[in-house]
C-alpha cells in the first residue's frame, strides 16, 4: 500500500466551494502513477496541518487547517462522493475495491469527527461493501481524550470501522507546574506494550475483531 493524504487541497486543484465540473487531474497522477507500479492506495482523507518542530513543546505551523467539517459538511460530502464516482470510473469496481480510506481525527472534536466519518462511510459503502474504511489514528497516551474512552463514544454511537488505525510516536503528555508538556518515552518495548494496551481495550467492545493499523510512526 502506499499512504495518502492532503489530495483535496488547493495545491491540488481542488476547491472545496467548487464541488461540480471538478479538476481531478493532479490526482489523477498521482494514482495513476501508484497503479501503473502496483501500489494499493490507503488514502487519508483528513487535512493534514504542515508543522515544523523547534522541539517536542514547540512548533511552527507552516500551513494552517482548512475550514472545519462542520463549517463546510455539504460541500465536502458532495467533492468526496464525485471523487469515488470518479476513481470507480476510471480505475474500475474491481480495483478500488482493494482500495483503504482511512479518517483520523487528529484535531477535530469527536463530535464533528463522528459526523464526517459517517458520511464517509456511507459514501464508500454505497460504492462497495468491500471497500474497507476505518480510523481515527489513535495517539495512546497523548490524546485529550483517553482511548477506552473514545472507542466507548464510537461503539454507543453505532460508529462502524473497518479497522482501527494508530500514530505511534514514543511521547507521552503530563503536567508540569501548570503547563502542558512532552515527554519522551524511552522504553524499547514501548510500541509491543501500547499494542497490546489497546488489543486489551478492543477486547472490551463490539471492535473486538477489527485489525490494527500502525499508519503514522516515528521513534524522535
Amino acid at each position: 500500500h502506499g499512504r495518502l493524504w492532503n489530495l483535496f487541497v488547493e495545491e491540488m486543484n481542488i476547491n472545496l466551494t467548487l464541488t461540480d465540473n471538478i479538476n481531478f487531474d493532479r490526482i489523477d497522477s498521482v494514482l495513476d502513477f501508484l497503479d501503473e507500479n502496483e501500489i494499493i492506495p490507503f488514502i487519508e482523507l483528513s487535512h493534514k496541518v504542515k508543522r515544523i518542530h523547534k522541539n517536542v513543546d514547540n512548533a511552527v505551523t507552516v500551513v494552517k487547517s482548512i475550514l472545519a467539517y462542520s463549517d463546510i459538511a455539504p460541500e465536502w460530502d458532495r467533492l468526496f462522493q464525485n471523487f469515488m464516482n470518479h476513481i470507480k470510473k476510471r480505475y474500475g469496481l474491481g480495483e478500488i475495491k482493494k482500495w483503504c480510506f482511512e479518517l483520523t481525527r487528529d484535531e477535530k472534536g469527536i463530535a464533528e469527527y463522528m459526523r464526517q466519518y459517517k458520511a464517509a462511510y456511507q459514501i464508500i459503502k454505497n460504492i462497495s461493501q468491500e471497500i474497507a474504511i476505518g480510523g481515527s489514528g489513535f495517539k495512546i497516551n497523548y490524546d485529550s481524550v483517553s482511548f477506552r474512552d473514545e472507542l466507548s463514544l464510537f461503539e454507543k454511537n453505532k460508529m462502524q470501522l473497518d479497522f482501527l488505525s494508530l500514530m505511534f510516536f514514543p511521547y507521552q503528555r503530563e503536567w508540569l507546574k501548570n503547563q502542558r508538556r512532552s515527554k519522551q518515552i524511552m522504553e524499547s518495548d514501548h510500541l509491543k506494550r501500547t499494542v497490546a494496551y489497546v488489543d486489551e481495550i478492543k477486547a472490551e467492545t463490539i471492535y473486538s475483531s477489527l485489525p490494527i493499523y500502525i499508519t503514522e510512526w516515528g521513534n524522535s
